[in-house]
């Protein structure tokens, strides 16, 4: 069978921070992208939830799957499993989308979802879209569940690669500006390519990543961005001005 030759670029946890995206398709542009995968929480937290559904919009082709501050932001669920913070974002996002908006992040799929018969996209963990993916135990659970053998998540606003080799189980933390990892045939990754817009790892940069099938190479990276501004548009909504403040520490 002839090898898909594509490069991916895989964006997640975006959170209304226009600013991030805008630093994130800066930093690829001129770079050969072929499909845009988008992996949930578009919207909530940050201020701007209708200009970055209007930016993704021409993301063109794009996969996109939801996370759960869409499900709540469009009334899918009630937000009781949300903390206090993220329950009010989503409220007031929910209030803030414009009719354009709620159709289009209406379109986004229930993970995990594969992706050209080569890889699986999935909000949380690969068995629950809601679960958080911290640590070995619930990433032992995840690949279980695979139908492919890799699979990118987001959720944790981590960036993070769990491995299984020869039924062991082990992770490593992303934490330079910019990783390329090759990928091991035979062995199986669950990989989080960060958060683009409000990132929990004391790095307050944007994160993406880009996954290249034909040479087998995950690469993560950061970028800076106009943190300020984005902290700014928060202060002036009626948003909780944590969500501004948590932005320069990256938590």
């Amino acid at each position: 069978m002839q090898k898909i030759k594509m490069r991916y670029l895989l964006l997640a946890d975006i959170h209304s921070n226009l600013e991030a995206i805008e630093a994130v398709l800066a930093a690829v542009e001129g770079e050969e992208i072929d499909k845009y995968c988008l992996l949930g929480d578009m919207v909530g937290y940050g201020a701007n939830p209708n200009e970055v559904v209007k930016r993704l919009k021409l993301l063109v082709p794009q996969v996109m799957i939801r996370g759960n501050h869409e499900k709540v932001a469009l009334g899918v669920e009630d937000g009781s499993n949300l903390n206090d913070y993220a329950r009010e974002a989503a409220y007031w996002t929910r209030s803030a989308l414009t009719p354009e908006s709620r159709i289009y992040l209406a379109g986004a799929a229930k993970g995990p979802l594969v992706v050209d018969g080569l890889f699986e996209i999935v909000h949380g963990a690969v068995q629950d879209e809601d679960i958080y993916l911290d640590y070995l135990s619930d990433a032992r659970v995840s690949f279980a569940y695979m139908r492919t053998p890799l699979c990118f998540f987001a959720h944790t606003h981590v960036p993070v690669i769990f491995l299984e080799e020869d039924g062991q189980i082990s992770h490593y933390h992303l934490q330079e500006s910019e990783v390329h990892y090759p990928l091991q045939s035979g062995d199986s990754h669950l990989i989080n390519p960060g958060s683009v817009g409000q990132s929990r790892d004391k790095d307050p940069r944007a994160a993406f990543g880009v996954y290249d099938s034909s040479a087998g190479m995950v690469t993560v990276k950061r970028v800076e961005y106009d943190l300020a501004a984005a902290q700014a548009k928060i202060l002036e909504t009626e948003l909780p001005p944590y969500l501004a403040f948590r932005l320069s520490y990256g938590r």
